[in-house]
């Protein structure tokens, strides 16, 4: 069944990229994550069951891809029940022939279960004396033996690297970097940190010092300006407000180069609603009512206006 939402489809591809690449706890937490968002995803099912380490996650992922797609081979071919193993023949007792290997084996038994004090303080003193095994071998041999035997690997867990305290599986698919849900953000090509949004957005962002320095005194005197223009023209100053800013963000933008900034078009309005402050006190405090609906206009539509 193929996917449809673009996001779902996006995710998909970024988690089948980590499993490729060995990151097996990463790419559980986002198969998770998509088969929370969209349960009928059977590539997600199925990408889930191959991935996990809990074998009862494993069937229970096989099953659901069973359930979305009956003829999935994959999930068929894992949940086939083994052949049983193949029982030995019993031997019987009244067939077999006494050799000589038997009468040595049960001479021995009898000779230990006679002797067994002996044979113990002998093992105590070791075999070395006898030339057959030197001295602690055994015990190196065992103890080689454990080491040398495989132990279960412990899953990988990670935090965000922004907040320490929060556990996570997904990675930022530009630099690696563990992050958490709050701050992953969706781009086209899959989740990325902040800072490597950040870093992107700068390209974007060509802006020197003399442009804030251009714009912050352009927004001072055209704020001045029509700060004691607008507001006298009452109930008016709802249609000539909007006007007023788009010509003072012109003409900043004309000055300043069509530069951009990341902080450029924040600090221009602030400029132009700090410019203004003085003439809308005086017309609060002597002013009429036409004053008041002019300077309520001024201060709502033209620092937005000049913002965007």
């Amino acid at each position: 069944m193929e996917v449809q939402d673009p996001r779902i489809r996006s995710l998909l591809r970024q988690a089948d990229r980590v499993a490729e690449s060995g990151k097996r706890a990463a790419a559980v937490g986002l198969y998770r994550q998509i088969v929370e968002e969209a349960p009928d995803t059977a590539a997600a099912w199925l990408g889930l069951a191959q991935t996990a380490a809990d074998p009862s996650e494993q069937e229970t992922a096989y099953q659901r891809v069973l359930e979305l797609e009956p003829d999935n081979g994959t999930a068929l071919e894992a949940l086939r029940p083994s052949d049983p193993p193949a029982e030995e023949p019993e031997a019987n007792p009244t067939n077999h022939t006494p050799n000589w290997d038997d009468l040595a084996a049960s001479q021995a038994w009898a000779n230990e279960a006679l002797g067994g004090g002996k044979k113990t303080e002998d093992r105590g003193r070791g075999e070395g004396e006898n030339g057959s095994n030197p001295p602690g071998e055994g015990s190196e041999a065992a103890a080689e033996a454990v080491a040398d035997t495989p132990r279960a690997v412990a899953p990988e867990v990670t935090f965000c690297a922004n907040h320490p305290r929060v556990e996570t599986s997904l990675r930022c698919n530009k630099c690696g970097k563990p992050i958490c849900s709050k701050c992953a953000k969706l781009t086209p090509v899959g989740y990325r940190c902040p800072e490597c949004i950040r870093e992107r957005e700068d390209v974007f962002y060509n802006a020197t010092p003399a442009d804030y320095i251009i714009a912050a005194v352009s927004g001072l005197v055209l704020g001045g300006i029509f700060s004691f223009i607008v507001p006298w023209i009452g109930f008016f100053a709802l249609f000539v407000a909007p006007l007023v800013g788009t010509v003072t963000g012109k003409i900043i933008l004309k000055l300043t180069g069509r530069r951009r900034g990341r902080w450029l078009p924040l600090a221009t309005t602030l400029i132009f609603v700090f410019a203004g402050l003085p003439a809308i006190i005086i017309f609060l405090f002597t002013g009429g009512y036409g004053l008041y609906f002019g300077v309520g206009f001024y201060l709502l539509i033209a620092p937005s206006t000049v913002y965007y």
